[in-house]
């Protein structure tokens, strides 16, 4: 997946590099264009097998198709521009 996310959602960096994978496993998700994100502690062959299997999926890879579209066809930096002059106007 591009790393372009394809919403208008915020993710707050916490400033430890390694936490922002929680929140981008989670959104891949939330979107339906991967698997559940499986806790390292948690992670076995048999739960990373059933992962891979279900992102090979026709559903996610239809679902991965459509975001992408989407991503292509969006104007990232019009976006972002909106984006902060709106936070801007609410100070």
């Amino acid at each position: 997946m591009n790393k372009r996310c394809g919403s208008h959602r915020q993710l707050r960096y916490s400033g430890n590099k390694n936490n922002d994978q929680f929140a981008w496993g989670r959104w891949v998700y939330e979107l339906g264009v991967g698997a559940k994100p499986i806790p390292r502690k948690k992670l076995n062959s048999q739960k990373l097998s059933e992962a891979i299997a279900y992102a090979l999926t026709k559903e996610v890879q239809q679902q991965a198709k459509i975001l992408g579209e989407k991503i292509q066809n969006e104007n990232g930096v019009d976006g972002a521009v909106k984006a902060i002059a709106s936070c801007l106007q609410q100070r």
